[in-house]
């Protein structure tokens, strides 16, 4: 080795300096799920405060997220069989899915859009 030359750090077999990161799965806020494929956008992103009986309860701020099966049910504003699938009782429930639609803010989206077939009627890669 010339002088002044350092020895090359070794790198950890099978790692890829180029490899795209990893996707974050999001987990469904209703029934805790996974994966979530829906996004409802929220108003601001603020703690809100939810009074579940005697307790005070803080749900974070931010984008609620629901798998396939909660999406229908929000959509449907089937809020008692959504409690029982998020295994709550119904007074939680109704608090949360309160407050979930006082922050509710547009129409949910999809978090993989579906692929398109293309123009000659094939699917596209």
């Amino acid at each position: 080795m010339p002088a002044g030359a350092t020895t090359p750090s070794p790198r950890p077999a099978g790692h890829d300096h180029h490899a795209a990161p990893a996707r974050r799965v999001r987990t469904c806020d209703f029934c805790a799920a996974a994966p979530a494929a829906w996004r409802y956008p929220t108003r601001g992103g603020q703690l809100n405060t939810v009074l579940i009986g005697d307790a005070l309860v803080i749900v974070p701020g931010g984008d609620w997220y629901a798998c396939p099966a909660c999406y229908l049910l929000v959509q449907a504003g089937k809020w008692d069989t959504l409690s029982a699938r998020a295994r709550l009782p119904l007074g939680q429930g109704a608090a949360l899915w309160a407050t979930f639609q006082a922050c509710r803010a547009g129409s949910p989206t999809p978090l993989h859009p579906p692929e398109h077939d293309d123009q000659a009627g094939g699917a596209s890669r």
